[in-house]
């Protein structure tokens, strides 16, 4: 069943009011049409992949975020993109640039009872 609201038409000067349906809208990430025939047509927001390994859904937002920006996995350890992380005393890791859902690329140096000897 639709709802009516009562809409007066701009360009008329006529105090006859024109009657349109209310469509229902499920959530802000749906977007509906009624059609005269009482068909409800509606169609889901389509959100682009968030860059990072860990995206967060907000309430009345359609799409994931990354609250804490792009980033990826580095083993168990999540890491942000752009800058080497020292994930360990003997390895660094980095994020592919621009390929979160990949690994991270990580250097193992030569370590002697997790020291470092470089």
């Amino acid at each position: 069943m639709h709802k009516h609201i009562k809409v007066k038409p701009s360009e008329s000067s006529d105090p006859d009011f024109l009657s349109l349906p209310l469509c229902p809208q499920p959530s802000p990430c749906e977007w509906c049409r009624c059609e005269p025939n009482n068909e409800v047509h509606c169609v889901v927001s389509d959100c682009a992949v968030p860059e990072c390994v860990n995206p967060v859904y907000e309430p009345e937002q359609c799409c994931p975020i990354c609250k804490n920006g792009p980033n990826c996995f580095a083993g168990t350890t999540i890491i942000p993109a752009g800058i080497e992380v020292k994930v360990d005393d003997c390895t660094i890791c980095r994020c592919h640039n621009g390929d979160w859902w990949k690994p991270a690329q990580c250097l193992r140096r030569e370590c002697l009872n997790g020291q470092s000897l470089s």
